[in-house]
């Protein structure tokens, strides 16, 4: 548990963990309105009015954050627990059983929901965590500030993005 999330990121592309790193610490406005908005998104329904959203959305932010989060306390919880005989005080000790509980099953009902989210509200974007790709027209939709980003970047034109959204 402690060396998977360490392993896997060892083994991401360095652009890749550079873009988690950079996309889930920038939180800014569209965010803040995307996550007033997001209640009526869980219920399945299109908010009016949704912001531009970047390669993370606002709840894709919060929920990465919250996850990297309980990794911590759970990793650091577990170890007080297991290595701290003798080395650390039994009174201290005794606090890490809830909160070790506490964490995780807040990261289980987080896990829940992002899966309740990826299959039943938007299932195109779970082709994105199969493999990584996602349909031109989801992500037009949902991540509107990426696609522009990736136009004036060059990486991909106009008239292919709105060729590739019409299919």
């Amino acid at each position: 548990f402690i060396a998977n999330p360490i392993i896997a990121l060892l083994f991401t592309a360095r652009e890749g963990v550079g873009t988690l790193i950079r996309e889930i610490f920038r939180f800014d406005g569209d965010d803040v309105k995307f996550l007033v908005k997001f209640p009526g998104e869980l219920l399945g329904k299109e908010p009016e009015g949704m912001p531009k959203q970047g390669f993370y959305n606002g709840g894709e932010r919060m929920n990465i954050a919250l996850q990297m989060l309980i990794w911590l306390c759970l990793v650091a919880s577990g170890l007080v627990m297991w290595l701290g005989g003798g080395l650390i005080d039994n009174s201290i000790r005794a606090w890490m059983i809830p909160l070790h509980s506490i964490a995780a099953g807040i990261g289980f009902a987080a896990a829940i929901g992002h899966i309740y989210l990826a299959i039943g509200v938007n299932p195109d974007s779970f082709q994105g965590m199969k493999d990584g790709t996602v349909k031109a027209s989801y992500a037009e939709h949902h991540h509107t500030k990426w696609c522009d980003a990736l136009v004036r970047s060059g990486k991909v034109s106009q008239a292919e993005l709105d060729e590739a959204v019409r299919h």
